[in-house]
């Protein structure tokens, strides 16, 4: 008898537990449809009273994602709970357009939030939310969510589906509908209005601490933006409208998702979007500012200017904030300048150019083209955060006195020896003191001039004659143990020249029918003959000297990390016997 009561009151355990287990998975099915309950896009921390008064409860952590699709199911959207200000513009704030007291603020929630969730009690809804007094459903700690989202910014591909867009209206008089989102404000009119190839970035003037006259910060812009006009897509029932949830925007797998159909329509495009139709320049040579200088001073030596190809950068770039990463308005050297100034945070125009580390400079966005495992082979191996090497500055550093020795853009000269490839103007792309170079002034000119020199650059990579590439080199020096190795060298020349035949910044920067050489062939003479491995690592030593490993520690670093970096699957680093065969006893 015991036992059967034993049994019979563990049963109602289990079923009380079974019963809670469904009503906790229906309430957060709930909460969760849009989006782990342990890192959620949408989650949004209700704060706004503990800024201005001392706190009392716990931030209310607010899912806004699920309270949206219960409000699509009953017909709602943003309007339940965002007004909208004179000019039709949603607010960003809840049921507010400015922060009023905090004990008005605490009292706008607190009314409006349990008097909806009483609706929803009445109406017998599964989860209808905290009711009057229920205070810890909400004020919970510790939270029992995390926040995790990304950025939901505009990248080339999003702002041409919007600039293309014909569900956006055209600007007055115009065939461009840019004006309905860019805009800036006229202190004579004392209203906003918008000026055509004068559009500017939105994180230009919203900020996250804007200054007057700018009323908006970064997010109520961008929501206040961009939800309006989706929800005005959707009240017309267009064809098509952006997203009104959170987790569209800025949720990592469906950022991801977006982006690999973006991909695919890029692909449909055969790679290239049309152009951005603000009038920007396609050529610019850019060269740095001289400060006022004393009549009898000492004009400093500068470096040759570069021109730059401002168009094929476009496609190369996500965004235009990529390089322009405060204002379009303003050219590169004229907040960064050769002292640094204030406007330019005090970085000079060499760091803001060169930093090898800031995604904003140009060595720094190249060298994160590098990464790529088609480069990374080569220059993963090379010293990361360095200087670039001396022999490229005149790559970019161009003297405009070539083009009266290479008019057609042909090379002319033999060489016997590549490095003088590297020297065709400067020997390290400085304008000598005492001469010079006079540069047009006006913008035309000075583009033309860029353009002419971006011309002369090769149109695909240099490289020797496929006949005076080795075919298969034995590596037998160290052979012992196992069978000498036989390295189908030209068939990996040619598979890695196959690789960066469209790659632009591949082909400018391997200057020399041998520089791609220099990935094995390193702190070698620019040579089709370059001296063997065994030149300058010790055979007799795995270990090597400083710095520098033996021949066999040499060889298998090369390779094997090639392969590790360029993700090749075979051989695998463990397989000794499919580059060298075991010999046989």
């Amino acid at each position: 008898m015991a036992y059967r009561k034993l049994v019979l009151g563990l049963s109602g355990c289990l079923f009380v537990l079974v019963c809670v287990l469904f009503l906790q998975a229906d309430v957060m099915s709930m909460i969760s449809s849009s989006g782990k309950d342990s890192g959620r896009a949408d989650l949004i921390m209700i704060q706004a009273i503990a800024k201005q008064t001392t706190k009392q409860a716990p931030a209310v952590q607010f899912l806004h994602d699920a309270h949206t699709e219960v409000l699509a199911e009953q017909g709602k959207d943003c309007a339940a709970c965002h007004i909208k200000d004179d000019s039709g513009t949603i607010s960003y704030k809840y049921m507010r357009l400015e922060d009023p007291a905090a004990n008005r603020l605490k009292d706008l929630y607190h009314d409006n939030c349990t008097a909806c969730h009483a609706e929803n009690a009445k109406a017998r809804m599964a989860n209808p939310g905290p009711q009057i007094g229920e205070c810890r459903k909400c004020h919970v700690e510790p939270a029992p969510h995390t926040q995790a989202w990304v950025s939901g910014g505009m990248d080339n591909m999003l702002h041409y589906i919007h600039w293309d867009s014909d569900l956006i209206a055209k600007d007055e008089g115009k065939d461009t509908n840019c004006g309905q989102c860019h805009h800036e404000y006229d202190e004579d009119k004392q209203e906003l209005v918008y000026i055509q190839f004068a559009e500017e970035g939105c994180r230009s003037c919203h900020t996250a601490d804007p200054q007057e006259p700018v009323k908006a910060n970064l997010s109520e812009a961008f929501h206040g933006q961009c939800v309006t006009c989706h929800l005005e897509n959707k009240e017309a029932q267009a064809e098509r409208n952006g997203p009104l949830d959170c987790a569209s925007c800025h949720g990592g797998p469906q950022r991801l998702e977006m982006q690999a159909k973006f991909a695919e329509k890029l692909e449909e495009m055969d790679g290239v979007l049309p152009r951005l139709p603000r009038n920007q320049p396609d050529a610019v040579l850019l060269a740095a500012k001289l400060p006022e200088l004393p009549e009898d001073a000492t004009r400093p030596t500068l470096m040759y200017p570069v021109p730059f190809n401002h168009e094929l950068h476009e496609q190369a770039t996500d965004a235009c904030r990529d390089c322009h990463h405060e204002t379009l308005k303003s050219s590169c050297t004229d907040c960064h300048t050769l002292q640094g100034s204030e406007q330019g945070g005090y970085i000079t125009l060499e760091r803001a150019m060169h930093a090898p580390d800031s995604k904003s400079s140009c060595v720094g966005c190249h060298n994160e083209m590098k990464q790529d495992p088609s480069c990374a082979g080569c220059h993963a191996a090379m010293p990361q955060g360095t200087e670039p090497p001396a022999s490229s500055c005149a790559l970019c550093h161009v003297n405009p006195d070539i083009l009266a020795q290479r008019p057609d853009g042909h090379q002319t000269t033999d060489y016997a020896d590549y490095t003088e490839m590297l020297i065709p103007a400067q020997t390290d792309g400085r304008q000598p003191a005492g001469e010079p170079v006079i540069v047009p002034e006006d913008k035309e000119g000075r583009a033309a001039l860029a353009q002419r020199l971006i011309d002369l650059r090769p149109k695909e990579a240099l490289l020797i004659a496929e006949e005076d590439i080795p075919d298969v080199v034995k590596i037998d020096v160290l052979a012992d143990e196992y069978q000498p190795a036989e390295l189908p060298h030209r068939k990996i020349v040619m598979s890695m020249m196959e690789k960066m035949k469209d790659d632009s910044l591949a082909t400018s920067f391997h200057a020399t029918p041998v520089t791609m050489c220099q990935g094995c062939h390193h702190n070698s003479p620019l040579s089709k003959t370059p001296p063997s491995c065994q030149s300058c690592h010790d055979q007799r030593s795995q270990e090597g000297r400083l710095g520098r490993p033996g021949l066999l520690a040499a060889y298998h670093i090369q390779c094997m990390s090639c392969h590790a970096e360029m993700g090749l699957e075979k051989p695998a680093a463990t397989d000794c016997t499919s580059c060298h065969k075991q010999k046989e006893n």
